[in-house]
């Protein structure tokens, strides 16, 4: 299923904020709504759990082609500085793909580490490392490995501004590919935009723009990608929440 869950995904970091196992009472919530993006529309059912040092979400997502699933689980240990997650998504055609990941704290960040099997049966790894700089800057570091060998590794540093971010950064694959990147993301009166700019070994640039807005349980997502040939293509996604009430 090609959708494989994104808009539903999409309801989640539109309309609510990022489930983070904390220290809380149990509690539970559900949520049900509507999608429509360039290539499906539905409607979808969500089951949010929360208690002391664990959250788990499960998402139902109904579209012409069936019905799709999604579990999440978080956990993490606040003696322990260590959280752990997994994710398991059921495709209309059965098919199924699992994302799992462990973290540790740092003494100035953190470090993680997880593995991806698709719905082909394939599995990539990766890692990453996040430290706070003297200067209140962040240094992100990742490599994801595919099955063949073949691995991917970016760097970038982020600093704060008064209404979002700025990064700068680099990538290089093993294949011998490199380039360079620039981010920029700000706060907006109902949500958040994010540009970014990547230059290629060869000097040509790429960019894409994203566009995140909500409005009266509605939420939207509008991407322009734009080519080193100059020609974009727009895509644009929305999510909307039943029963909602300002």
């Amino acid at each position: 299923m090609k959708t494989r869950l994104t808009l539903a995904l999409a309801a989640t970091l539109l309309l609510g904020t990022a489930l983070l196992p904390h220290a809380a009472d149990a509690r539970e919530r559900t949520r049900s709504g509507s999608f429509e993006g360039r290539r499906a529309a539905g409607t979808f059912e969500q089951t949010i759990s929360r208690e002391r040092g664990k959250a788990t979400r499960d998402t139902s997502l109904q579209t012409e082609r069936g019905t799709a699933t999604r579990q999440n689980t978080r956990t993490y240990d606040s003696a322990t500085g260590t959280g752990t997650a997994t994710q398991t998504t059921t495709g209309a055609a059965g098919k199924i793909s699992t994302i799992t990941r462990s973290g540790q704290k740092t003494d100035d960040g953190y470090i993680s580490a997880g593995t991806r099997t698709g719905y082909n049966g394939k599995s990539v790894t990766g890692t990453t490392e996040v430290t706070k700089n003297e200067d209140g800057t962040r240094t992100i570091g990742k490599t994801v490995t595919g099955e063949n060998g073949n691995s991917y590794t970016t760097s970038k540093t982020v600093a704060k501004t008064d209404d979002g971010f700025t990064a700068t950064g680099s990538y290089e694959s093993s294949t011998g590919r490199s380039g360079t990147y620039s981010q920029t993301g700000a706060q907006t009166e109902n949500g958040r935009t994010v540009s970014t700019s990547i230059t290629g070994q060869n000097g040509q640039t790429a960019s894409r723009n994203a566009t995140y807005s909500r409005d009266n349980g509605t939420g939207s997502r509008t991407v322009i990608n734009t080519g080193p040939n100059g020609n974009s293509r727009t895509s644009t996604s929305t999510v909307t929440l039943d029963g909602y009430n300002d």
